[in-house]
């Protein structure tokens, strides 16, 4: 969607006629859409054109979404190889590990986490083709009874500052940031940036997004373009939409 209440929102569209197009909202549902708003129609990205022919051994890990409770396992696997010694494809391809279905049209959301772990020949270089978002970013990020991580990723050619980002935090939330340069898998945070007033309001009059180890306040410290993150929610705390206009588009 290219404007309204529901500017940034990915469509999915699972059927066509002539006139008609079936969608299936990636996150929150329609109810905000109206005959005037406008959208733009474009392939979606999937796993065969993000990754067309990446080392035998490649995996690609995602999060299904669904999963409630924080330190979450990645719980869609796909690996890009020939499973059974070649009995099942002829050539290399991409599938999912748990199926054994082939996963080369499995769409890709802005948005979404999502991890690539290298086998024994790592990837030397990936390099992108694409247009640049010029809309608003649209992701969930998901409450719960208590605590809830939601694996996210920030869409954006430039990082973003975390203070500019129109994030709706309450007190209690956490940003969990990875070092991608440390080789190593299931990364531990490497920072972690806080919603609140830690020491009971001693150190800032209203609640603010600062470092968790040293308190200092955020001021350009940034969500990493492109990169995988973790949102964790304070308890008890619903549901809502991260919706900002990424601090670049204006300058577009």
């Amino acid at each position: 969607m290219t404007s309204g209440a529901n500017e940034g929102q990915i469509l999915l569209v699972t059927s066509n006629t002539a006139d008609t197009l079936t969608v299936a909202p990636s996150v929150g549902d329609t109810t905000g859409i109206t005959d005037a708003d406008t959208f733009n129609l474009s392939p979606a990205w999937t796993i065969g054109s993000l990754l067309p022919a990446p080392p035998v051994g490649t995996q690609l890990l995602a999060y299904a979404g669904s999963a409630s409770g924080v330190n979450l396992p990645v719980d869609l696997i796909y690996a890009y190889g020939q499973p059974f010694g070649g009995a099942l494809f002829p050539a290399p391809t991409w599938y999912n590990t748990s199926t054994y279905a082939q996963a080369i049209n499995v769409p890709l959301f802005p948005g979404e986490a999502l991890i690539v772990r290298t086998g024994e020949v790592p990837i030397s270089e990936l390099v992108i083709t694409g247009s640049v978002p010029s809309v608003n970013t649209y992701v969930l990020i998901a409450g719960g009874a208590g605590q809830q991580d939601s694996p996210l990723s920030f869409v954006s050619p430039v990082d973003e500052p975390v203070i500019s980002a129109g994030i709706p935090a309450v007190p209690g939330d956490q940003i969990f940031l990875y070092d991608n340069s440390v080789a190593e898998l299931n990364k531990a945070p490497t920072t972690i940036y806080a919603y609140g007033q830690p020491f009971g309001g001693a150190l800032f009059p209203t609640p603010t997004w600062h470092n968790s180890s040293t308190y200092a306040a955020l001021t350009t410290e940034a969500l990493p373009a492109g990169s995988t993150f973790v949102y964790r929610t304070a308890g008890a705390a619903a549901d809502v939409i991260l919706s900002d206009e990424p601090d670049y588009v204006s300058g577009l």
